[in-house]
């Protein structure tokens, strides 16, 4: 369910963004129909990338980073081998260096997830960013899909789902 809402939601916001450099975050939610669980999420999109957060609660945080790269699932199981990490650095602050593992989309599309601890200092700041986030996978000091984008939303999403989810 969390991968075709989050489909869905980023195919959304490619729609609203108007340029490669520019971002749309938004915030959105989804109650599941068969439990009382609600899943929150926050989409930034520059096509042809995008990054979200999601999370039902203050314990399950995940970190996604979607690439416009197809892979087969024999190059998936090599990388997640060889302990990818995704780069996230906010404005020009530090880069942080997250683990991470890497699966396809719905769409089969590249794309890395992570719930580690690390995501939730992340979240708060890119929430307080003042221009761009910048994200990076790197697998053995290989640095693959660099990609840049805009802040515009972010503050307003994500402060919304860091209430949602009890997020201190």
């Amino acid at each position: 369910m969390r991968n075709s809402i989050l489909g869905t939601v980023a195919l959304s916001l490619a729609l609203i963004a108007t340029s490669p450099a520019e971002a749309a975050w938004i915030y959105q939610s989804k109650e599941d129909a068969f439990s009382d669980e609600v899943l929150h999420m926050v989409v930034g999109v520059t096509p042809p990338y995008s990054a979200g957060f999601r999370c039902t609660d203050s314990e399950d945080l995940e970190l996604l980073y979607m690439t416009p790269e197809h892979a087969n699932e024999e190059t998936i199981k090599t990388l997640n081998a060889l302990e990818p990490s995704l780069l996230v650095r906010v404005d020009r602050g530090e880069i942080s260096k997250i683990p991470v593992t890497i699966e396809t989309t719905n769409d089969g599309e590249f794309s890395v997830v992570t719930g580690n601890d690390l995501i939730y200092d992340v979240a708060k700041s890119i929430a307080t960013a003042d221009r761009r986030v910048s994200f990076a996978i790197d697998v053995m000091g290989t640095r693959m899909h660099t990609h840049e984008m805009d802040v515009r939303g972010s503050t307003k999403a994500l402060k919304s789902l860091i209430d949602a989810c009890g997020i201190e």
